[in-house]
Order: C-alpha cells, then sequence, then structure tokens
C-alpha cells in the first residue's frame, strides 16, 4: 500500500513570499493614505484662506465704493485710527431704513489689523446717529500676512491730501503652514474708485 500525502498548508517559502507580499501591499497602501490625506489637508486649508482673501477684498472693494473720501483720522471707542499704509478710513454716507443716503450725514468704516493679532483683519463700523448701519468692530480675514493701500503707486502713509485720492490700491495677501512644513500662500490685489464725490 503506498502512502498519499494530502497534507493541505503553505511552505515556509510560501508563507513568507506571501508575508512580503502583504507588507508591500499595506505599505503602498499607507502612502495613498498619507497622500490623500494631505491632499485634502492641503485642499481645505487652500479654501479657507483663498475665501478669507477673496471675502475680505470683496467687502473692501464695496465699501472703497460707496465711499465719499477718505478720512485721516477717526477716534472710536477711544481708539484712534490713522490712515495708511495698512489703515483705512472711509467716510460712508448714511442710509435711513429704506436705504436711501441721508444728506449730509456719514458713517465710518475702518479696516485694520487687529492689535492683538496682526493676523487678523478687522472691520470697525461707526455710524452716525441717524443712520440705519449697526455699529460693529468683527474680524473680516484671518492668516492675514499682508495688508497694503496704496494710491497711484504711492502708500497712503505718503499721500499729502487724502481728500484728493480719487482710488485706493488694496493688496490682501494670506498663509497657512501644514504641518510645520508646507506654507500655501494667496494674494490678490485690486483698484476701487472712490465714486461718491
Amino acid at each position: 500500500m503506498r502512502y498519499k500525502n494530502n497534507a493541505l498548508g503553505f511552505t515556509l517559502v510560501e508563507t513568507m513570499f506571501a508575508s512580503v507580499v502583504g507588507v508591500m501591499i499595506l505599505g503602498m497602501v499607507m502612502i495613498l493614505y498619507v497622500g490623500v490625506n494631505n491632499s485634502m489637508a492641503r485642499g481645505v486649508a487652500l479654501a479657507e484662506i483663498n475665501s478669507d482673501v477673496r471675502l475680505a477684498m470683496d467687502r473692501i472693494v464695496r465699501d472703497v465704493r460707496w465711499s465719499t473720501q477718505l478720512e485721516t483720522t477717526r477716534l472710536i471707542d477711544g481708539t484712534l485710527y490713522v490712515t495708511g499704509d495698512n489703515v483705512l478710513i472711509l467716510k460712508i454716507p448714511a442710509i435711513d431704513t429704506g436705504g436711501d443716503t441721508i444728506a449730509n450725514t456719514y458713517d465710518y468704516v475702518v479696516y485694520t489689523p487687529d492689535a492683538s493679532d496682526p493676523e487678523r483683519l478687522r472691520k470697525i463700523v461707526d455710524p452716525d446717529a441717524a443712520s440705519s448701519r449697526v455699529s460693529s468692530d468683527q474680524v473680516i480675514a484671518k492668516n492675514i500676512n499682508s495688508f497694503s493701500l496704496s494710491s497711484s503707486g504711492t502708500a497712503l502713509s505718503n499721500v499729502p491730501l487724502l481728500s484728493t485720492v480719487t482710488a485706493v490700491e488694496i493688496a490682501v495677501s494670506a498663509d497657512k503652514t501644514l504641518l510645520q512644513v508646507n506654507t500655501i500662500i494667496e494674494s490678490l490685489e485690486s483698484e476701487a474708485a472712490i465714486r461718491n464725490n
């Protein structure tokens, strides 16, 4: 009688080969996972700073276009703001509850870096008592690394008479660092004309 070996199983070589292939597949999956995760984090960060820069720029441009002129200084709640290279004070016609302008009555809007955190850009509204605008002080953008203002290529702090300025050039840049390695930067420039002269 012949003995037939029907033992089912893997040899040591087959087991080692399968283990090596399994580890390689697992390594490729981990590399793919880390790559996708980093790509998603980068996309989210880019969307965040892009949103911040665009929102800030849209608000500033809209308010410049509504304004009658730039103001040199404005005292609001005990803080003196001075228009310069990174502070903008706008004189805007006040509006009634119907949205119509009130003759010879003005609200003031200030765009300035936050005093306690210069990476945040603030919008401060100081309305006239007759205006329907609401007094506010809000952060409109975060992660700002640069906010600069000029007119005809001259920094606003060097313009001799701000009341003669007819257009404002605005440059806003934001950045965000991912995993202490990659930095994403978004910059936007625009020019807005003062239209309510």
